[in-house]
């Protein structure tokens, strides 16, 4: 797996965040928005998914992208890195 850093010059927290099936880390909207979260004080942590690092245009099954987005969040983590946790949902979870 390989990410991008872009670090803000006085970061008050640290997104990390991966791509849509159709594009990957480097994509320049996936750029746009680093760049305008490092404007407004957020370091950003890009990564891409294994089908992308392996040239597949299939996606990772729902337990290898929650796996990937899991190791990359616990990288940044492990750095050193201010993170926000957003809370999602167990939509599996009994009302």
């Amino acid at each position: 797996m390989s990410g991008l850093f872009t670090a803000a010059a006085d970061p008050i927290a640290t997104l990390v965040f991966g791509h849509g099936a159709g594009a990957d880390m480097r994509h320049a909207a996936m750029q746009s928005i680093a760049e305008a979260f490092a404007a407004a004080g957020i370091s950003s942590l890009r990564f891409n998914f294994p089908f992308k690092e392996a040239g597949k245009s299939r996606v990772d099954s729902k337990d290898v992208s929650t796996g990937t987005t899991i190791s990359s969040r616990k990288w940044q983590v492990m750095r050193g890195g201010l993170c926000w946790r957003m809370h999602v949902p167990d939509r599996r979870a009994a009302p």
